[in-house]
């Protein structure tokens, strides 16, 4: 396992210091590491026992997760939407099968009403050619419940798998 002297010995520059140990550059380094090592300790205790996210620190998570969302037409206004917002950012999601796009769309307002899948089950060629054929294999029609409430073609390119041709129909 690599620790912080180990990585700050090796981000000291070629030939301009000795890297024996013993010599007091080894000792100074290690004593810097041990001071983020025990910072590193702290704050992660801290990031463990805060409850939620202090309304101080809110520009920050969304900064950090990435927020506000890309595609998202109406922001989250309220301090509690968008700590929600930061909440669900929080816990990775993927998207790739029906409940998890039926999700994905419902956290952005629409209401998914059926996802047809294409999956050719009958072969009529010979043996050796594919059963799934390149126009039907990763093929989606998502029927949504009007008003669509974002930019559906935007949602498909950032959280969908670009492998996946996706055909949306508005019921």
């Amino acid at each position: 396992m690599t620790t912080h002297a180990d990585v700050l010995l090796e981000l000291l520059p070629t030939g301009g210091y000795e890297k024996a140990h013993g010599t007091l550059i080894e000792k100074d380094i290690k004593a810097h590491a041990k001071a983020l090592e025990d910072a590193q300790g702290a704050a992660d205790l801290l990031l463990e026992a805060a409850e939620g996210i202090p309304p101080e620190l809110i520009t920050e998570y969304e900064k950090d997760y990435g927020l506000p969302r890309a595609c998202s037409i109406d922001l989250p206004i309220t301090q509690s939407e968008r700590i929600a917002a930061i909440e669900q950012a929080r816990t990775p999601q993927k998207h790739y099968n029906e409940s998890g796009i039926i999700a994905l769309f419902a956290s952005f307002g629409m209401t998914v009403v059926n996802i047809q899948r294409y999956r050719p089950t009958l072969c009529t060629c010979s043996c050796t050619d594919n059963v799934n054929s390149v126009r039907n294999r990763f093929r989606l029609t998502i029927s949504i419940q009007s008003p669509i409430t974002a930019d559906v073609s935007c949602i498909i390119d950032q959280y969908l798998p670009t492998a996946w041709r996706v055909d949306i129909l508005e019921v």
